[in-house]
């Protein structure tokens, strides 16, 4: 294979034990001869701020994110007793009776045994109202334990017979409305809604 533009195998290449030889006119050993220096590139740019100002900023960033976080880990932490009646409510889906007894242990556990154990009857239900308070004005929503659903509420744990299904439904959603939204120890003054 002789052509002008192709590669010689014979004259480019020779073999001596083992060590290929190049011929010069071609790649390093070309440019080692003509004294071309190598290229000698820049270092990476880095990621890092070069000036205090985005340090700085970086900084505040990590703080507020870390900040962020910690508040989150404590409200999920908070509500850990919301989570669990939740589950405990729907445990009880055949059987409400006990339905009474987990709002008053959710109560006790958002606002303590001296504001809650005293309250019965109405006094119980406006209590329910008046912690539900700020969700309702927000929504524009009447008490979910107004009329007869807060009237079977006092009633349920001492009946014999159990709820028809319908009230126990809106019974169960009021409650669970209530486990979910509920302000957390702060007791509103009573106001018309």
């Amino acid at each position: 294979m002789t052509d002008s533009g192709t590669l010689q195998s014979d004259a480019s290449l020779m073999a001596a034990d083992d060590v290929v030889v190049m011929d010069a006119t071609f790649g390093n050993a070309y440019l080692a001869q003509h004294d071309f220096q190598e290229i000698i590139l820049q270092a990476p740019v880095s990621w890092w701020p070069q000036t205090p100002g985005w340090t700085l900023l970086l900084l505040a960033l990590v703080v507020i994110m870390v900040v962020l976080a910690v508040k989150k880990w404590r409200l999920y932490r908070s509500n850990a007793y919301r989570r669990q009646a939740v589950a405990q409510l729907h445990a009880m889906a055949d059987d409400i009776r006990a339905l009474p007894g987990l709002l008053r242990a959710v109560a006790i556990e958002a606002y303590g045994r001296e504001k809650v154990t005293p309250l019965t009857g109405q006094s119980w239900l406006d209590f329910l109202q008046r912690t539900l308070q700020r969700t309702l004005q927000r929504t524009n929503a009447h008490s979910p334990f107004s009329g007869a659903t807060g009237q079977d509420l006092l009633t349920l744990a001492y009946q014999p017979r159990l709820l028809p299904a319908e009230s126990a439904g809106e019974l169960i959603t009021a409650c669970r409305h209530w486990i979910e939204q509920h302000d957390k120890g702060v007791i509103r003054e009573p106001t018309d809604v």
